[in-house]
C-alpha cells in the first residue's frame, strides 16, 4: 500500500539543547492523510503566540505578589532596626551632601545631651530643697523641745509632788491611779453603805432567784462565807508576804523614786499602795485580763450558759461583799464545790428554821400521784454500774441545751429506765435551771400525749406517772412537781378553752367540738385539777375578764354532752357556780330532745 504524500506544516523546530537561539520556524514534512481536524499554518502559529504570552503573564503576576510580601518585611526591619539612611536610596538629582545623616544624629545627641543636664540640675535643686527643710524642721523641733523642758523644770519646782521612774515625770497618771485606787476601795468595802445605812451596796457574793418564792432575789448563805472565811485569811497572808519580799527587791533596784518637798517617799508611798487595795483592785477589776485580752483572769465570779443565747458561755462577774475577804470563792474550786457547799449550808438552814424543813418532810402528794416504782437490783456493783449509765444519759441531755437544742423524749425515756434499773436511783443536775428544765419537757410531752393521742409515745408509763417518774430521776421535790404539773395542765386548759372560742366566732362548729374534746380527754387523763386548786380560780377569772357570759354558757353546753363527767369542773374554769349553771345546761338539753353523751353521739 502506497503511502501519501508528505506535505509542508509551518512550525517551530526545537533546537538542540545546547542552542539558547530564538525559535526558528521552519518546514517539516508530515504524511498527507485524510484528516479532517488538520490545522492551517496560520492557526498554528495563532496558538504558540497565546501560549508565549500567557508565560509571560503568569510570570509577571509571580513577581509582583513576591515584592508585595516583602514590603511589609521590609519595613518593620527598618523600624526594628532604627531607620538610617542610605546613600543607595538616593535619587539621581537630589541636592543633598554626603554627611547630611551625619549632622542630624549629630543634633540628636546633643539635644539628649541637654535634656540630661537640665535633669541633673533638677534632682540638685530638689536635694537642696530637701536639706533645707530637714534642717529648719529639727531646728523647730529642738526650740520646742527646750521650751517644753523649761516648763518642766520649772513645774518640777513649783509642785508639791513629784515622781519619777527612769528619769520619766509620772506624777499625774499615779495620781490618777491612787484616786482610782481609793474610789474603788470605797466601794468595794462598802463604806458608802455604811455611811447611809443601806447595806450591800458594793457587796461582794452573788445575787441568786429562787423560783419557789416567785422569783424573789436572795442573798448566798452565810454558812458558805462562814466556811471559806479562814481559807481566804492564810492566802491573804501568803499574799502579803510575797508583796513584802518584792518591796525590798524594788528598793534595792531603785528603780522608782518619790519625793516630797524633796524628801524622798518612796518606800512608805510604795507600801501603802501595794499593802492596801492596790493589788485587789488590780485583780478585781480584772485588769490583766483586759490586757490581755482573756476575759475573767483573776477576776471573782462564774462562767454560766445562757439559754437565750442557744447555751452560749458567758462570764458572770461576782459583786463585792460588805466584810473583805470574806465570801470569796478561791480559784481552784469548781461549780460542783460550790454547789456541795450550798447543799451543806441548805441543810443546816433548815435544821435551824424546822418549820420549812419538817413541812417539806410531812408533804404528802394528792391521790392522783403516782409514786415511780423501783426493781430489784442484784448487787452494788450492778447498782454503781447502773447509776454511771443513768448519770451518763443526764449529761447528754444536759448538753443538748448547750447546743441550742430541746430536750428529746427518747432521752427523757432512756433516763427514767435507767433510774429504774438503778433501783430508783435519784440524780443530781448541775443547776437548778437545768433540773426545772428536764422536768417541764417531760410534762410537756405528756400533756401533748393527751391532747392529741397517738401523736406521741410515752412508751409503758401514763402521763401522770412520767411527770412523778422524771422528778424522782432529776431529785425534784414533790410538792414542786405537783404545782409546776398542776399549771401546765391548766394553761392547757385555757388554751383549749380559748381555741373553742375562737372558733364559734368565726361560725366553725366543728373546730369548737374539736377542741372541747381535747379539753375532756387531758381533764380525764390527767385528774391534777379539782375546784379546790388555785389554778382553776385563775383561769375562771382570766375568762370572765374579756369573754361573754352568752359565750361561756354555749361553751359549757357543747362540753355537757362531750363529756358530762367533765362538765363541773368545766363550770368552775369557765367562772360558774355548778349549782347555778348545770340545771340551766340540762334544760336546755332536754329542751333539745337529746341530753347527756347521747346528744354528743
Amino acid at each position: 500500500m502506497a503511502l501519501p504524500a508528505a506535505r509542508p506544516v509551518a512550525g517551530c523546530a526545537r533546537a538542540p539543547a545546547s542552542a539558547r537561539g530564538p525559535c526558528v520556524p521552519r518546514r517539516v514534512s508530515v504524511p498527507a492523510g485524510p484528516d479532517r481536524h488538520q490545522q492551517s499554518p496560520t492557526a498554528a502559529a495563532w496558538d504558540a503566540q497565546g501560549l508565549a504570552r500567557a508565560l509571560a503573564a503568569t510570570a509577571a503576576v509571580s513577581a509582583l505578589a513576591a515584592a508585595a510580601a516583602a514590603a511589609p518585611r521590609a519595613a518593620r526591619a527598618d523600624e526594628e532596626a532604627g531607620w538610617k539612611p542610605r546613600r543607595h536610596h538616593r535619587h539621581i538629582g537630589e541636592r543633598i551632601s554626603d554627611t547630611w545623616a551625619d549632622a542630624v544624629v549629630e543634633v540628636q545627641e546633643s539635644d539628649k545631651q541637654t535634656i540630661r543636664e537640665l535633669r541633673r540640675q533638677l534632682a540638685e535643686e530638689r536635694r537642696r530643697a530637701d536639706s533645707e527643710l530637714a534642717r529648719r524642721t529639727a531646728a523647730e523641733q529642738q526650740a520646742r523641745v527646750a521650751v517644753m523642758q523649761q516648763s518642766l523644770r520649772r513645774a518640777d519646782e513649783d509642785a508639791l509632788l513629784t515622781v519619777r521612774v527612769l528619769g520619766a515625770d509620772v506624777t499625774g497618771p499615779l495620781l490618777f491611779a491612787s484616786l482610782a485606787a481609793a474610789g474603788w476601795w470605797a466601794w468595794s468595802t462598802d463604806a458608802v453603805g455604811r455611811l447611809t445605812g443601806r447595806r450591800g451596796f458594793g457587796r461582794r457574793g452573788r445575787w441568786v432567784y429562787d423560783r419557789s418564792l416567785g422569783g424573789k432575789k436572795l442573798e448566798p448563805s452565810l454558812p458558805i462565807e462562814a466556811n471559806l472565811a479562814r481559807r481566804n485569811a492564810a492566802e491573804q497572808q501568803a499574799r502579803v508576804a510575797v508583796l513584802h519580799q518584792s518591796l525590798r527587791r524594788a528598793d534595792e533596784d531603785a528603780l522608782l523614786t518619790v519625793r516630797v518637798l524633796s524628801a524622798s517617799a518612796t518606800g512608805p508611798l510604795l507600801l501603802a499602795s501595794i499593802n492596801g487595795r492596790g493589788s485587789r483592785w488590780a485583780w478585781s477589776t480584772d485588769a490583766v485580763g483586759r490586757l490581755t485580752g482573756r476575759r475573767g483572769f483573776g477576776r471573782r465570779g462564774r462562767w454560766v450558759y445562757d439559754r437565750s443565747l442557744g447555751g452560749k458561755k458567758v462570764w458572770v462577774p461576782a459583786e463585792e461583799d460588805d466584810h473583805p475577804g470574806d465570801g470569796q470563792l478561791p480559784a481552784g474550786m469548781s461549780d460542783s464545790d460550790f454547789d456541795a457547799l450550798t447543799t451543806v449550808a441548805a441543810s443546816k438552814a433548815a435544821v435551824g428554821g424546822g418549820g420549812a424543813a419538817a413541812a417539806a418532810a410531812q408533804y404528802e402528794p394528792p391521790a392522783w400521784w403516782e409514786r415511780p416504782g423501783v426493781l430489784p437490783v442484784s448487787g452494788e456493783a450492778e447498782r454503781t454500774r447502773r447509776r454511771s449509765e443513768a448519770e451518763r444519759i443526764l449529761r447528754r441531755i444536759e448538753q443538748s441545751k448547750n447546743r441550742g437544742e430541746d430536750y428529746a423524749l427518747s432521752d427523757i425515756l432512756a433516763l427514767r429506765a435507767a433510774c429504774m434499773a438503778a433501783g430508783g436511783a435519784s440524780l443530781e443536775t448541775r443547776t437548778v435551771g437545768g433540773r426545772d428544765a428536764i422536768y417541764r419537757a417531760a410534762v410537756d410531752a405528756a400533756v401533748r400525749a393527751c391532747l392529741e393521742p397517738g401523736a406521741v409515745d410515752l412508751g409503758d408509763y401514763s402521763p401522770v406517772k412520767l411527770a412523778a417518774g422524771v422528778a424522782s430521776d432529776v431529785g425534784l421535790p414533790e410538792r414542786r412537781a405537783v404545782d409546776a404539773l398542776r399549771g401546765a395542765v391548766a394553761g392547757a386548759c385555757r388554751g383549749r378553752v380559748v381555741e373553742a372560742i375562737a372558733s364559734l366566732d368565726k361560725g366553725d362548729d366543728m373546730g369548737a367540738l374539736t377542741a372541747l374534746g381535747q379539753l375532756s380527754s387531758l381533764l380525764t387523763r390527767m385528774p391534777v385539777l379539782d375546784e379546790s386548786t388555785p389554778e382553776v380560780g385563775l383561769v375562771a377569772g382570766e375568762l370572765n375578764s374579756w369573754a361573754p357570759v352568752a359565750v361561756r354558757e354555749k361553751i359549757l353546753l357543747l362540753m355537757a354532752q362531750i363529756d358530762e363527767g367533765s362538765a363541773e369542773l368545766t363550770a368552775r374554769l369557765l367562772d360558774f357556780r355548778p349549782d347555778d349553771a348545770l340545771p340551766r345546761v340540762q334544760a336546755a338539753l332536754d329542751a333539745r330532745g337529746g341530753g347527756g353523751s347521747g346528744g354528743a353521739a
